[in-house]
């Protein structure tokens, strides 16, 4: 959990847009997941343009560096699902935003 927290933190201070920071979030933790060793994941986020980007393949010629890096690392040989979530069900990211800002101010 300090892993995803550090990482989080990383993001979040090289972006300015949205997207861009979720899709650095996304391709942080798929990094995370890979040198881990999984080889089964389900990402889930609830930007839904990001979802649909991704797993049409619109990443792969895309200017936005962060999605040509996530179809990179999606080529690996492991199964990897994306899944549009509501926010309202996104708990993850509702825990985090609320963790991570009294993090920095410490």
């Amino acid at each position: 959990c300090g892993e995803l927290v550090e990482t989080t933190i990383q993001v979040v201070w090289g972006c300015q847009f949205a997207i861009t920071i979720e899709a650095r979030a996304i391709y942080k933790g798929l990094t995370l997941a890979w040198k881990k060793g999984f080889c089964k994941v389900v990402t889930e986020s609830d930007n839904a343009l990001l979802i649909d980007i991704i797993v049409s393949d619109y990443a792969s010629n895309n200017n936005l560096s962060e999605l040509c890096l996530i179809h990179d690392i999606c080529n690996q040989d492991w199964q990897l699902k994306f899944r549009h979530v509501l926010r309202e069900h996104n708990n993850l990211a509702n825990y985090m935003a609320k963790v991570v800002p009294s993090y920095l101010n410490m």
